[in-house]
């Protein structure tokens, strides 16, 4: 009962959000679980994989996972979203439709990174982005609360004494160099 509750506020916030971030749904997604929006990079300096460093002020395009479509609880016929690998197995499908897309409509040349924040690091790890340490300030802090109580929200509730259990998880930023993820997921 409670879980539904928090997932309705859940549904509208992210609507409002989506709607003043312009945050965008994957053109051509199979289930619309992945959003995107450019914008600029406001952390610290990176060094990136291919040796380039991602500055502030750059241009990169941030990955969202669509809250309401895990409120709905179903991302293709009969497959619930309970597991992390469930989610990571989804995402790939989706980045390799916004890798084919981001190929055949060309880049932006100003973007230089793709990513995101996530609590999921070792599945993001997978998909081949890079993991950087989320530094200790108020805004990391509100954004670790809020995505642990997304995971608790849409959690099986089998799950819940395994995610007890487990260490706890800690805020990562992931990016990936533009010209690696053309590469890996444009094919």
């Amino acid at each position: 009962m409670l879980k539904n509750f928090v997932k309705s506020i859940i549904v509208q916030w992210e609507k409002l959000i989506c709607r003043i971030k312009r945050i965008q749904p994957l053109e051509g997604s199979n289930y619309g679980l992945l959003c995107i929006r450019k914008t600029k990079y406001k952390g610290e300096t990176l060094r990136l994989t291919d040796n380039s460093f991602l500055n502030k002020g750059d241009c990169i395009i941030e990955l969202h996972l669509s809250n309401i479509v895990l409120a709905k609880g179903i991302v293709a016929e009969n497959a619930t979203v309970s597991l992390d690998l469930q989610i990571i197995s989804y995402m790939r499908g989706e980045l390799f439709i916004l890798g084919r897309y981001l190929r055949l409509q060309g880049i932006d040349s100003r973007i230089k990174s793709i990513g995101g924040v996530t609590i999921h690091g070792p599945g993001i790890r997978r998909l081949g982005f890079s993991l950087y340490p989320g530094k200790n300030t108020l805004s990391n802090s509100l954004v670790f609360i809020w995505m642990r109580i997304l995971r608790w929200t849409f959690s099986n509730p089998k799950e819940a004494v395994r995610l007890r259990k487990r260490s706890p998880r800690h805020l990562e930023h992931f990016y990936m160099p533009i010209s690696q993820f053309i590469q890996k997921y444009g094919a």
